[in-house]
């Protein structure tokens, strides 16, 4: 079951923790276009237990984000991918889910998914 657990108001965003039994997610919704990532909502922080890897958690838990974003208005949504710490099938699985890269450096990726 995936559940929001707490909704943060802050000056200019408001964000969304939203946990399952084996993955949690965040998800900052701002209120004015941001320019550090060229948008208003952002992904980050997902994470899903290493023994429960590929049993559909994190398209879940993902999922849920993209509607909270979706619902809330935002046309799109924006994560960032770091080599250094993450997998490449991680990226390469953002991508199949259509996120699209916006912005490509060393390795760091910038990516968007239209909603």
């Amino acid at each position: 079951m995936i559940e929001i657990i707490q909704r943060q108001r802050w000056s200019e965003y408001t964000r969304y923790l939203i946990v399952g039994r084996y993955c949690s997610i965040s998800l900052d919704l701002f209120d004015t276009f941001h320019s550090s990532f060229g948008g208003t909502a952002f992904v980050h922080g997902l994470w899903v237990d290493e023994i429960k890897r590929r049993k559909g958690y994190a398209t879940t838990i993902l999922d849920t984000a993209e509607k909270i974003a979706r619902r809330a208005g935002h046309k799109s949504v924006f994560l960032e991918w770091h080599g250094a710490d993450t997998p490449e099938f991680v990226l390469q699985w953002y991508m199949r889910r259509g996120y699209n890269v916006r912005e490509r450096e060393d390795d760091y990726t910038l990516l968007e998914k239209t909603l």
